[in-house]
């Protein structure tokens, strides 16, 4: 009897215990399947299509993945903001375009000559974009821009308006408005009457029309090739026009090579340059393909905000504009229009 009991008392055990495991492995496979969903939720909303525009991953050059324990101490010091839903390490870069210049007002095709801000242009200088970076918080380690005086004009108000004077300003050739070539001082309606307006908008706004390059009888000639400001310009790189993708091809350079490799290290930058500077890097960002370029038009003075996860040197949003909607589609409407 005493054997039987035993033997009764040692199967219950065994078939006690064997529950308890099948509970344990029931709950370690619920647990997994769980995360499992939940890094699927999350690698999606990271890598996956928000829109037709917006696609564009920026991927890590082999130097940003590798992290040194300077960068890993940065991160730490540094009070970062985090995506609200997935507590993500982020910065920003901020892009702009320069305020009104003399050749903005007067319609005329600007590029390379050294048109000054206009009275307005530096008056929305304060009004637009500064605003919207005080509004925003908006703090910088670096500041890019232009050899042109539009471009430094803009900076120096954002500079003394918002006590950036310690912040250090890098003057780079690669961030100058594309060239226009012989339509350098012209009127762009004026130009438009000679050649049709469909002419003018394929040379104002496609990707890869070139517009005639520059003569020596251009009144702007001598005053680009000459200007003192361009005498470090390679000789061989110093162009007689440009389009939109030959403008690209010394823009994103600097953009890959020095400007993302401080934004991935938690620097924060803000870029002071012009309209097809800009639309070139929204371009390289976003993706945005040969046609749709012809549609975007930067107006001056706003600011363009982009935040990348520091993590995976991606982009994780749309392009945020730091100022009122309806200002930014009425004065986009503008720079549009060929004009008067």
């Amino acid at each position: 009897r005493y054997y039987i009991l035993a033997s009764i008392v040692s199967l219950c055990y065994l078939s006690f215990i064997s529950v308890q495991l099948k509970l344990i492995t029931t709950k370690i496979h619920t647990t997994a399947a769980a995360d499992a969903s939940a890094t699927n939720k999350y690698l999606f909303f990271r890598v996956g299509t928000q829109t037709a525009r917006t696609t564009k991953i920026v991927k890590p050059t082999s130097t940003q993945k590798i992290k040194t324990q300077e960068h890993q101490q940065q991160q730490q010091n540094l009070n970062h903001q985090r995506h609200p839903k997935y507590k993500m390490p982020i910065n920003k870069v901020v892009i702009l375009r320069h305020g009104e210049s003399e050749f903005n007002k007067l319609n005329l095709f600007c590029g390379w000559h050294d048109a000054p801000l206009t009275e307005k242009g530096l008056e929305d200088a304060l009004k637009i974009a500064v605003t919207g970076l005080r509004l925003h918080n908006m703090q910088f380690d670096f500041i890019y821009t232009s050899l042109l005086q539009r471009a430094h004009q803009t900076v120096n108000v954002i500079k003394k308006e918002m006590n950036y004077e310690n912040v250090p300003v890098i003057y780079d050739w690669r961030l100058n408005e594309r060239h226009y070539g012989n339509l350098t001082g012209f009127n762009k309606r004026q130009v438009a009457n000679k050649y049709g307006e469909e002419k003018v908008q394929i040379w104002r706004r496609s990707f890869d029309v070139l517009p005639p390059p520059i003569t020596p009888d251009n009144p702007y000639y001598d005053k680009i090739r000459n200007n003192p400001k361009f005498k470090d310009i390679p000789k061989d790189q110093f162009p007689d026009n440009e389009s939109l993708k030959t403008l690209m091809l010394r823009t994103v350079p600097l953009w890959e090579n020095e400007i993302m490799p401080k934004v991935l290290k938690g620097q924060k930058v803000l870029i002071v340059a012009h309209g097809t500077v800009v639309r070139a890097l929204m371009k390289y960002i976003e993706d945005i393909s040969d046609e749709d370029i012809m549609k975007l038009n930067i107006p001056n003075s706003v600011p363009c905000v982009y935040q990348y996860d520091m993590e995976l040197g991606m982009r994780v949003d749309n392009v945020q504009y730091l100022a009122d909607e309806d200002y930014v589609k009425r004065e986009s409407a503008k720079v549009a229009s060929i004009g008067n």
